[in-house]
């Protein structure tokens, strides 16, 4: 169950990470996304 909770914890980090990447190089990237 750890393991599953810290792989969606994960996941969840690096599409925040993209969504700032995004938000930073084309704010339209981000809303495509929504």
């Amino acid at each position: 169950e750890e393991t599953v909770h810290h792989r969606d914890h994960y996941i969840k980090s690096s599409v925040s990470t993209t969504n700032v990447t995004d938000t930073k190089g084309d704010g339209e990237k981000l809303e495509l996304k929504k």
